[in-house]
């Protein structure tokens, strides 16, 4: 992308100074678009007049930045601290703007290379639907664990269904079930860690779910019924309302920190 600078531009120089793909130059007093970047935005950013424009982005969805509202320190680690993983859910529904405000968290993440090549896929009016693709999928490949020696892990969850069928262990009766579409998955981790703060913040809980990673990768039709158009499930979030209140943040051993 060639970012272009308009004629409000002054020449003071600091959208060069921070771009890390040294694609502006000031010429004639003024900044210069000179090779395609990564349209990192940070030109944007930090331009006193706006004048940077980049292409193929929403420039009305950007903020102004007020460090003074930003999150308490403390507040931000105690957030921390008190978030769980959450195993059993109220049965009660996400509603909408809270969903899209995590999609928000998400979105924001950063990314190598500014790469912004993630998918969010929320499963929750159609969940029914997409546990039975699940469970009978996990079925049928059971039956060849030559063919599928993944299979293996699933043998747990199978017995349990098998005898129950009401048994919901794998998918803990979350309401819904959030996934992060990439073939990154550092970029896909840090969304995750993203949201799940921002599900916190809404009173929402979540849990990473590792079965359902491979589960969604696997299972045949899975991908195709989730639209990952190709590319890779690398996270996955049971989300909803917490069944459970915990009153106190849980032990954890000393961090392990080098200081040189």
């Amino acid at each position: 992308m060639m970012v272009r600078i308009n004629d409000n531009c002054t020449g003071c120089g600091r959208c060069i100074v921070d771009c890390i793909s040294d694609a502006i130059m000031i010429k004639d007093g003024r900044a210069k678009a000179v090779r395609p970047c990564i349209a990192c935005g940070h030109c944007y950013a930090i331009c006193p007049v706006k004048a940077p424009v980049l292409s193929g982005v929403d420039m009305e969805d950007v903020e102004e930045i007020n460090p003074a509202a930003f999150v308490d320190s403390k507040a931000l680690l105690h957030t921390i601290k008190g978030r769980r993983s959450i195993r059993k859910y109220q049965e009660r529904s996400i509603e909408e703007d809270k969903l899209d405000l995590l999609f928000e968290a998400g979105r924001y993440t950063a990314t190598a290379v500014n790469y912004q090549d993630l998918r969010f896929i929320v499963v929750q009016e159609r969940l029914a639907e997409f546990k039975e693709l699940i469970w009978n999928g996990l079925a049928e490949m059971a039956k060849s664990p030559e063919k599928y020696p993944d299979i293996e892990r699933y043998a747990g969850h199978l017995k349990k269904k098998a005898e129950n069928p009401a048994d919901d262990y794998l998918f803990r009766n979350a309401p819904a079930i959030i996934f992060v579409v990439t073939d990154r998955p550092v970029d896909a981790g840090m969304a995750a860690q993203n949201m799940e703060l921002a599900a916190v913040a809404q009173g929402l809980g979540v849990m990473y779910n590792g079965y359902m990673v491979r589960a969604a990768n696997m299972v045949p039709g899975a991908a195709e019924w989730l639209q990952t158009m190709g590319r890779p499930v690398s996270a996955c979030m049971l989300a909803g309302y917490p069944a459970v209140t915990y009153l106190r943040s849980a032990p954890r051993k000393e961090a392990d920190v080098i200081r040189k």
